[in-house]
């Protein structure tokens, strides 16, 4: 019985093996296929190549032939470069790198968004991978058709899209909140290329200053509603608060007096501005900082403190009781904010983006350009001469809210009272039932000065930004590896 059933088995077996040999001779056998049968077949390399002939433009950054070979597909890519240094010296000489960034990260953006390069958010960064989509080599040929004068001018290294978030150094330390100069080894100290900045908005809180004409270090206390001193220094503003008093009631029926004051002590409360930024683009070799424009709407500025006046002879000596009866509202600032490329650390980026290097300015094929392609167009990306990096669409810095308040400037502080003046003569301020002779001594509420339709300029330079710390890019405890 065993004997019969080994029999059984080996027989079977054979005829099994035997079978599949045959099925396997038929499924993969090569078969001829007819010309029409071939052309019903349908497919995608895995490789793209392209070729752009010269423009025939004289002089042109487009008149060279560029040959390209991509990758139809993805790449996802997490990585660190603790310190990248691009065309350094050389030509260069004295004038530093082309590209010059410390602890560079590209990594997934863990925003909470949905799709390819974004996680959710509280996820760690370390866990996620930026999406490089159909990467690509360029090479850029002058006279690519003569043999004897060809010449290769540039390459370049990139990709049709990438989504992610790419950072530039690892803390953002308040200690170098408004410096005089540009910081260093924090994150980007020099960046050749094309990057359109989109517009952004953020909120500033303003630091509660003391003014007073000569800038006295101890003003003295107002009866009712105290200047914070002595101790407390004052700025001075070195310009006179001007403007007329009704001499009787609320009319200049009965006329007005002008008064000028040289000696005040007024308290500016801390208030907060809404910011926005206009769109800006950077499009240079070796920048180093950013000039951002936009505007401000400033919240109630209200005030507090004391005033001497002259009017006709007589020094007027008020109290301005902090009691928010007096205020200045409706005020615009004209933003103007100089940014080191060191105090931005976080790019969302979502966009075309290559890295060059050439010999002579070229336009390269598919970057961004706007009223075409010329030299000295700065709405076009035409690779200037050594590295550069070009970045096709808008990129985002985030919110541009300072993280520490910031001091109004002296020239900020007379354009200020320069229009107030001139709101107080055409406004003039009511000392109270008897007119002028209220304003002998006393109290007075000045009331809201409506600024609505001004507007002053508001400088920045190198603030510390609160969005702009940048994400560690490491388990554990490290942030940078």
């Amino acid at each position: 019985m065993n004997m019969i059933n080994k029999r059984n088995k080996s027989l079977y077996l054979t005829s099994l093996f035997g079978a599949m040999n045959l099925m396997t001779a038929s499924a993969f056998a090569l078969t001829p296929l007819t010309d029409e049968v071939l052309g019903n077949e349908t497919g995608q390399a895995a490789f793209f190549t392209n070729y752009v002939a010269p423009s025939g433009a004289a002089n042109s950054p487009t008149d060279f032939g560029f040959f390209t070979l991509g990758l139809n597909g993805t790449v996802e890519l997490n990585t660190n470069i603790q310190h990248l240094q691009l065309g350094c010296g050389g030509a260069n000489g004295a004038n530093g790198c082309d590209i010059d960034i410390n602890n560079l990260g590209l990594s997934g953006n863990p925003d909470g968004g949905v799709g390819p390069g974004h996680y959710a958010v509280g996820t760690a960064r370390a866990a996620t991978d930026a999406v490089l989509q159909n990467p690509f080599f360029q090479l850029a040929i002058k006279n690519p058709t003569v043999l004897a004068t060809r010449q290769l001018v540039g390459f370049n290294l990139g990709a049709q899209r990438v989504i992610g978030l790419l950072t530039a150094g690892t803390d953002n330390p308040a200690s170098l909140n408004n410096s005089a100069t540009d910081p260093t080894g924090v994150g980007i100290n020099a960046l050749s290329g094309f990057m359109k900045v989109a517009s952004s908005t953020g909120t500033a809180m303003t630091a509660q200053q003391i003014i007073s004409y000569n800038g006295a270090n101890t003003p003295a206390p107002a009866n009712g509603s105290p200047v914070p001193g002595p101790g407390n220094a004052t700025v001075g503003t070195n310009t006179p608060i001007t403007g007329r008093i009704y001499n009787i009631g609320t009319s200049c029926f009965f006329g007005c007096t002008n008064f000028t004051s040289t000696n005040y002590d007024l308290v500016l409360p801390a208030t907060s501005v809404a910011l926005t930024s206009n769109p800006t683009t950077i499009n240079s070799s070796r920048v180093k900082s950013i000039a951002l424009t936009g505007t401000g709407d400033v919240s109630n500025i209200y005030l507090y403190g004391q005033m001497t006046a002259n009017a006709i002879g007589l020094n007027l000596a008020e109290n301005i009781p902090n009691n928010g009866q007096s205020y200045i509202s409706n005020l615009k600032v004209d933003l103007q904010v100089q940014e080191a490329l060191s105090y931005i650390h976080n790019i969302t980026v979502d966009n075309p983006v290559s890295l060059s290097l050439q010999s002579t300015d070229v336009y390269w094929p598919g970057s961004t350009c706007s009223g075409g392609a010329t030299l000295g167009n700065a709405n076009c990306n035409i690779a200037k001469r050594g590295w550069w990096m070009g970045f096709g669409d808008t990129v985002n810095i985030g919110s541009i809210t300072p993280t520490l308040p910031v001091s109004i400037t002296v020239p900020v502080l007379q354009n200020v009272l320069g229009i107030t003046s001139q709101y107080l003569y055409d406004n003039p301020i009511s000392c109270g039932t008897f007119g002028l002779l209220s304003c002998l001594g006393g109290t007075i509420n000045v009331g809201q000065v409506d600024l609505a339709g001004n507007s002053v300029p508001f400088p920045l330079k190198n603030l510390v930004l609160a969005a702009q710390t940048p994400k560690q890019n490491c388990y554990g405890n490290l942030k940078f590896c």
